[in-house]
């Protein structure tokens, strides 16, 4: 009797350290089968900062090979040669910070995990070109998301094929993007998607004077313009005229083609500026329902199919230019979505909050446009013609108070400020893009 009991508790102890093991194991198995999501309650042990600590947030970190292939790692990669994706779910907005090289992860709800794609960094201008300098600065540079990109104009594949997923945008209220072109003080955009390829983009820092985005005879339109950018006043001045030999012009101030004596001599474009501005197919879309567009809503229609022109008569809509939504040429202005995306926000105002606001209503959110670079109490015009029920005379500007606006005419007088794309080929030699030592530019 006693030999037996002896026997069973052997077994019970036998089955017990297998069902223990097995246990442990299989533990050990859905632990790695889970993606090894890591997940940390203290968010700066991995370098990032997350405004409501009320829920888990999980990290798994890929590193992307040339193919695109997903590679797991256990660890963040260090260093700073890379460019960093962050996808979330359960609504979470997830993005990476260049400027503290940090995940920031807002709108959390639940319990989140986000998924971390590293992939190496390679220069699309050169080894040593502005765009690795600029991500090796890392000040006031931001992530633009294109995953889903609605591209309606009528573009070739290779056209389509040359748009990237991310773009690199400065943000903020002093960001370190100066750059000395054409003997000036310029700024950077940031690198931007054109339809050749990503392009570094940049815009006069003050402006040239104040001119008419357009006129026309008194018969045409009333006299008030038309928003045609293409044909405009504006586009020729910047492209063929005086801003861009460096001489004398006759530039247009008023309506009904009023002009004004103009003299570029000492502030146009030298011929070593010329050599370095690419040409590029410029968006030139436009949409009648701007009023409510955020800075992506913006993005999309300046790439869309839709004119500038949906009136069909009236003495402010008898004009018979037909539009393009595509411009090739080397001098234009800035974009609305440029001027949206250059903000950080403030405060208790986050920038995505910023980006979801329409920038229309940006008078009343101090924090987008006091933080956002290219404001300036002056106003200025965009390359947006918009689309207008009652007239085809009335293009886009930015208003003094921080707000995209179009109250006045074509014809109206209002700081020009040129944009450029530079040339794939361009380094830069010197400097550290402060508005002291600005970076300088070098043509290969």
């Amino acid at each position: 009797m006693k030999r037996f009991r002896e026997v069973t508790k052997k077994k019970k102890y036998i089955w017990t350290c297998v069902v223990f093991l097995v246990f442990f194991l299989a533990v050990i198995f859905l632990y790695r089968s889970y993606a090894i999501y890591q997940e940390k309650q203290e968010f700066d042990v991995i370098k990032g900062s997350v405004p409501n600590q009320d829920y888990d947030v999980m990290l798994s970190y890929y590193v992307l090979d040339e193919n695109g292939g997903k590679n797991f790692v256990s660890q963040m990669p260090e260093g700073k040669d890379y460019e960093i994706q962050v996808v979330c779910d359960n609504g979470a907005l997830g993005n990476w910070n260049y400027d503290s090289w940090k995940v920031e992860i807002s709108s959390l709800k639940t319990r989140t995990k986000c998924n971390l794609f590293f992939s190496s960094y390679q220069s699309p201008l050169n080894e040593f070109g502005i765009h690795e300098r600029i991500l090796e600065s890392g000040a006031g540079i931001y992530q633009v998301l294109h995953e889903n990109d609605v591209i309606t104009a009528d573009v070739t594949e290779e056209q389509k094929q040359n748009l990237k997923q991310v773009e690199y945008r400065y943000a903020g209220q002093e960001v370190n993007n100066y750059v000395q072109f054409n003997n000036e003080l310029w700024r950077i955009i940031g690198l931007v998607n054109t339809l050749e390829g990503q392009r570094i983009k940049l815009i006069h820092n003050t402006g040239i004077g104040y001119y008419s985005w357009d006129s026309s005879e008194t018969s045409v339109n009333s006299g008030w313009g038309v928003n045609s950018w293409k044909d405009a006043d504006a586009m020729k001045l910047l492209n063929s005229g005086g801003y861009y030999h460096r001489t004398t012009d006759i530039c247009f101030n008023d309506y009904g083609n009023g002009s004004v004596a103009c003299d570029f001599s000492n502030i146009g474009l030298l011929p070593e500026a010329r050599e370095m501005i690419d040409t590029i197919t410029w968006n030139v879309g436009s949409d009648a329902s701007w009023y409510s567009f955020s800075a992506s809503n913006f993005y999309e229609a300046e790439r869309s199919n839709h004119s500038s022109k949906i009136c069909n008569g009236g003495n402010h809509c008898n004009d018979n230019v037909v539009r393009s939504t595509l411009w090739n040429g080397q001098v234009g202005l800035v974009y609305p979505s440029d001027y949206g995306y250059a903000t950080s926000g403030g405060g208790s105002v986050t920038r995505e909050m910023c980006l979801s606001k329409p920038l229309r209503n940006w008078q009343e959110s101090r924090e987008c446009f006091l933080n956002d670079w290219l404001f300036d109490t002056n106003y200025f015009w965009s390359m947006f013609s918009g689309a207008f029920i009652e007239s085809s005379n009335t293009s886009i500007f930015i208003s003094h108070n921080g707000a995209i606006s179009n109250t006045g005419a074509a014809n109206g007088t209002l700081n020009l400020r040129p944009v450029i794309y530079l040339k794939p080929e361009i380094k830069i030699s010197d400097g550290n893009g402060t508005k002291m030592h600005p970076y300088i530019l070098l043509h290969s």
